[in-house]
């Protein structure tokens, strides 16, 4: 009868070791995504623009890079939220994001290896009109894509994949004042500790 219940124990502790070093396993074996912004080349692009031949303007984007050892299956990269000037944007709804290995009207995920990097377009500026667009050409609803470079925006980045991987992001852009002309606009990416700061700003 003792030897009975040692083994029941003993078979109760290795089936808990073996729940723990699964749990472990597959914790490990998830892909996590990381998103990078540097307000320089390569994440910032100018380039001629469709919607005006001869007039270069600024193509913005983001880097997407898998840090872990499994694979991030269609990987997919939505703005989910914006702010104009402290406000939401209430109307704003979620934008897929274009991948920069894509082809231009193909919007669809991508998968990501270890330590493999893409990047998502996010914006294209109108220097004559001073404003900026999402770069988008699937939401073609009454949704606001087309914003003032003058007032301050503040947006939120999801990325993810199919096997939960994700990541958030937020993003500042306002007026650069300070630096050449051209440019008319400074992307910072914002810590999360951040974010409600600067929506309290007046």
């Amino acid at each position: 009868m003792w030897n009975l219940t040692l083994i029941n124990l003993a078979l109760s502790v290795i089936a808990l070791l073996l729940s723990g070093l699964n749990a472990y396993w597959n914790f490990f074996r998830k892909p996590k995504l990381q998103v990078i912004y540097k307000d320089q080349e390569p994440f910032r692009k100018y380039l001629i623009s469709d919607a005006n031949p001869g007039s270069p303007e600024w193509y913005v984007r983001i880097k997407v890079i898998n840090t872990q050892k499994a694979i991030a299956k269609n990987c997919v990269g939505r703005i989910v939220e914006w702010h104009t000037d402290n406000r939401q944007v209430e109307s704003f709804d979620p934008i897929k994001l274009h991948w920069v290995s894509n082809e231009l009207d193909n919007y669809a995920g991508l998968d990501l290896s270890y330590r493999e990097f893409d990047y998502l377009d996010i914006i294209v500026t109108q220097r004559r009109e001073s404003k900026f667009i999402i770069y988008t050409n699937t939401h073609l609803r009454g949704i606001p894509l087309l914003f003032d470079a003058n007032a301050r925006h503040l947006f939120k980045v999801a990325v993810y994949s199919e096997k939960e991987a994700f990541s958030f992001s937020w993003f500042l852009i306002e007026r650069d004042l300070a630096s050449e002309e051209y440019r008319m606009i400074a992307v910072s990416q914002i810590a999360e500790n951040q974010v409600e700061k600067l929506l309290k700003c007046a």
